[in-house]
C-alpha cells in the first residue's frame, strides 16, 4: 500500500505538478498540436530548441532521462504514450550536436502503460504503476519542421481505437535539461 501513496504522489508531483499554456510561435499560433484523421494520429511537439544541444551529459546519472517530448493518452482503460525520449545509457560519451542529431540517438517509441486503480484516490485519477510495456513493431515515423517534432501513429488499430474512445485531450509531457518536466493537456482535432 505504502508503494502506491508512493506512486500516485510521484505521478501527480512529476506528470500533474507543473503546467504551463500551450507553446506558440511568434506569430501567437499554437504550435503544440494533435490531429486525427482515418489514417494517422499526428503530435506536434514545438521544442523551443535553438543551435546546439548535449545530451549524455558526464554530470548525469546513468540511467537519467535527458530529454522528452511524449504524448500520453487514455483509451478507455488503456493508457498509452508516444513520442520521443533519450536516457543516458552505460558507457555513453558526452555528445553535441542538432536537434537532428539528438533525435537519432534516442528512441521515437509508444509504450502502453498498466493503469491500476488506487484506493483511497478519486475516481478520477488514475495512478500509473510505472509499469510500461514498449510496442514493437508498431509503425511510427518523426520528423523535424522548423521549431517542431512531429510524431505520428500510423499503426492501422490504434488509430481505430482512438478514434472510438475519441479523447478530448492529450498530455504533453515535455523536458529538456533546462526546463524540468512540462506538462500541459492538448485538444485534439478530429478531421
Amino acid at each position: 500500500m505504502t508503494t502506491k501513496i508512493a506512486l500516485v504522489i510521484y505521478f501527480l508531483t512529476v506528470f500533474l505538478g507543473t503546467s504551463s499554456s500551450h507553446s506558440q510561435d511568434r506569430s501567437g499560433n499554437n504550435i503544440n498540436e494533435v490531429r486525427v484523421n482515418s489514417n494517422k494520429i499526428t503530435f506536434v511537439f514545438e521544442t523551443n530548441i535553438d543551435g546546439y544541444l548535449k545530451w549524455y551529459n558526464n554530470n548525469v546519472n546513468t540511467g537519467s532521462l535527458e530529454y522528452q517530448w511524449t504524448a500520453n493518452f487514455n483509451l478507455g482503460r488503456e493508457s498509452y504514450n508516444a513520442g520521443f525520449s533519450i536516457f543516458k545509457h552505460p558507457g555513453a560519451q558526452e555528445k553535441t550536436g542538432t536537434m537532428e542529431e539528438l533525435i537519432n540517438d534516442g528512441q521515437i517509441s509508444i509504450f502502453k502503460n498498466q493503469l491500476i486503480n488506487v484506493e483511497g484516490v478519486s475516481q478520477e485519477i488514475i495512478a500509473l504503476t510505472g509499469m510500461k510495456t514498449l510496442l514493437r513493431g508498431l509503425k511510427i515515423r518523426s520528423e523535424l519542421i522548423e521549431n517542431a517534432l512531429v510524431v505520428e501513429i500510423l499503426e492501422k488499430d490504434l488509430v481505430n481505437k482512438f478514434i472510438q474512445n475519441k479523447p478530448d485531450s492529450v498530455l504533453f509531457i515535455n523536458k529538456t535539461p533546462n526546463t524540468g518536466f512540462d506538462t500541459f493537456s492538448v485538444k485534439v482535432h478530429y478531421q
